[in-house]
């Protein structure tokens, strides 16, 4: 967090600003101090490793079970496409990203929801598009307007505990 960046007003509304400020803080207090026990000890050194980043994430997430829920797979299916006929239109994941700090600022200035709730549907809903291969069924618009109210509906049942199985 360099002072330079406007992270405090990127993260302005968010229930994290409290907490990165004590940790600029923190490191403030903590800069031109050296490492208490350095140690020069090696764990893995990096040449031995012949698996490339993305490689050990794809072991890492296939040894946890780690993917994103399937509970939205219904919705999903319905606003976006995993047919051939779509295969030309923009890939959904990559569309919601572009607008996920327009749909999360429109959606907490009308629910009051917070960031963070919103970011975990957000991240679960797009992580499942690009594990299904969808695609925009829909223009850009129309695809906005009824994602956003999606993205709302399963953010308020999300936050107010409404059974759904959703792994922490």
């Amino acid at each position: 967090m360099h002072r330079r960046r406007r992270w405090r007003r990127r993260y302005e509304g968010w229930p994290a600003l409290e907490k990165l400020a004590y940790v600029d803080e923190l490191m403030g207090e903590l800069a031109g101090r050296g490492v208490p026990h350095p140690s020069r000890r090696r764990v893995e050194p990096a040449q031995k490793n012949p698996l490339t980043l993305a490689e050990f994430y794809q072991r890492r997430q296939a040894h946890y079970g780690r993917s994103f829920p399937s509970i939205y797979d219904r919705d999903l299916l319905q606003l976006f496409s995993d047919e051939e006929q779509h295969r030309r239109r923009p890939r959904a994941s990559v569309f919601l990203r572009r607008h996920k700090n327009t749909l999360r600022k429109r959606i907490n200035r009308w629910t009051g929801e917070n960031q963070y709730t919103l970011e975990q549907v957000f991240r679960d809903m797009i992580g499942r598009c690009q594990e299904l291969g969808l695609h925009l069924r829909h223009g850009q618009e129309e695809t906005l307007t009824e994602f956003a109210i999606l993205l709302t509906v399963r953010t308020l049942q999300y936050f107010y505990g409404r059974p759904h199985k959703h792994p922490l």
